[in-house]
């Protein structure tokens, strides 16, 4: 009975080292193979955050009433974006066509114009953040009188409720994303991997050894309690 149990156990403990050296070589060789992308903001929190302490800058379309629209708003984040943006002129003249996008700024757009541009996440050459600042209509203008509007008005509606519409969106962005790959050459050089990148690995290794001391500490318990 004895020699059942510790085979069950010692069963158990290979099982357990199996799947650990899997997953830590696993997460070694997906840094090591994959570039880790930059973390981008995700939300008006942080970009507010971000804007007030001077790490990013934030353009509005030149000539818009968005950076009114922002420093007169309820909201706090609003406000310091807004704020900011009249202070130090953050406007220009947006084609989203040529615009460079570095480190620290950001520019404001609409997430459908941004996906087809740079593709979509997370392929996309860009950080799109997940957060809006509102959600705008857009409508098609005919002339007074046409005759066919009710018919305009039912086809966009099975346009955009049959998903052609995200359809365009989602092909155009694919398109990009193609373009964007066939442009881009592959990185051979040497990089050094920081501390942050990582930390997975140096939290499941701290995980291994706290589970190690429980067992150990186990094993002493249930060796003194046979041998009472």
């Amino acid at each position: 009975m004895a020699s059942l149990r510790h085979r069950i156990l010692f069963g158990s403990w290979l099982v357990y080292q199996t799947l650990v050296r899997f997953v830590y070589t696993s997460v070694v060789l997906s840094f090591l193979a994959v570039q880790p992308i930059p973390k981008g903001i995700r939300n008006i929190q942080e970009l507010a955050e971000a804007v007030e302490k001077g790490e990013f800058r934030f353009y509005v379309p030149a000539g818009s009433l968005n950076a009114e629209f922002l420093a007169t708003s309820d909201s706090k984040d609003f406000r310091t974006i807004g704020l900011a943006v009249q202070k130090n002129n953050w406007m220009e003249i947006l084609h989203y066509r040529n615009e460079k996008i570095g480190v620290g700024k950001a520019i404001e757009g609409a997430r459908a114009i941004f996906h087809i541009k740079y593709g979509k996440p997370p392929f996309s050459s860009v950080s799109v953040a997940e957060d809006s600042f509102g959600i705008f209509s857009a409508g098609v203008m005919m002339r007074k009188g046409f005759c066919c509007t009710k018919r305009v008005d039912t086809l966009i509606m099975r346009i955009n409720n049959g998903g052609l519409y995200q359809k365009i969106l989602d092909d155009e962005a694919f398109r990009q994303q193609l373009k964007l790959f066939s442009m881009k050459t592959p990185n051979m050089g040497a990089r050094a991997l920081g501390l942050e990148e990582l930390s997975g690995i140096f939290f499941l290794l701290l995980i291994s050894y706290v589970g190690s001391l429980l067992l150990l500490f186990a094993e002493i318990t249930y060796y003194r309690w046979t041998k009472n």
